[in-house]
């Protein structure tokens, strides 16, 4: 016997936007493979469908995996005896499609939240990379992060090669980076400073900062500006 198979690794179920692998392994003896496609019934007469390929050495091919493309597949085997027909079914389910995903803010400081907002088509539900099934999702992150998403759909469709229903998932991922600066921390030095009362002395103050794009604003009046001021 020779069998026709939906995947190269496995079975049908195949989600819409692939590819449909038909393949039979070689058979001895066999002159001549002609594949076609029969839709929705299995006919058994010899030469009948759409042909899909043909040829001494063609023992497979693929197509796109739509909807339309779901159905019956039959592979007429010749050799200088006899020819015979074989036949399996392939399911296709629908996958999601037009996926966005929009974040509120690309840029953050760290400790500031920012909300992902997903929507496609055909989709049932959606995961996150972060193990999170929420739509919107509200996080609050405090290194640059990225975050993927995965819209998913499943189905269940009766497949009559089985003769029984076959459950298939089929998913699309968008993914959107965060950038988050953290937090300038500042130091002051000196951290105290002791003058006396109506004298002339003055001292200079010093701001170091761990980040290095950062500007100065002192409270002083007038307003002050740099990392090192005296007063």
């Amino acid at each position: 016997s020779c069998d026709i198979i939906a995947n190269v690794q496995t079975s049908s179920p195949v989600c819409s936007g692939g590819t449909i692998t038909v393949s039979c392994s070689e058979i001895l003896g066999v002159n001549d493979y002609k594949w076609y496609f029969l839709g929705s019934t299995p006919n058994e007469t010899i030469g009948t469908g759409m042909l899909i390929a043909e040829g001494n050495n063609v023992t497979g091919f693929q197509r796109d995996a739509t909807m339309a493309n779901a159905g019956w597949y039959a592979l007429d085997i010749s050799n200088e005896f006899d020819t015979s027909r074989f036949f399996n079914y392939v399911v296709v389910t629908e996958s999601p499609t037009n996926l966005t995903l929009n974040s509120s803010a690309t840029n953050l400081c760290s400790g500031q939240p920012v909300t992902l907002t997903v929507s496609a088509s055909n989709a049932d539900t959606y995961t996150w990379n972060t193990g999170s099934h929420n739509n919107p999702l509200n996080v609050t992150p405090n290194a640059t992060t990225t975050y993927t998403v995965t819209a998913s759909k499943t189905q269940t469709v009766y497949d009559p090669k089985l003769e029984q229903d076959v459950t298939n998932t089929c998913g699309l991922s968008a993914s959107a980076t965060v950038n988050v600066t953290a937090m300038p921390m500042v130091s002051i030095s000196p951290s105290h400073v002791q003058l006396c009362e109506s004298s002339s002395a003055t001292t200079t103050l010093t701001a170091t900062c761990n980040n290095g794009n950062v500007t100065y604003k002192w409270g002083t009046n007038p307003m002050q500006t740099g990392n090192s001021i005296t007063v």
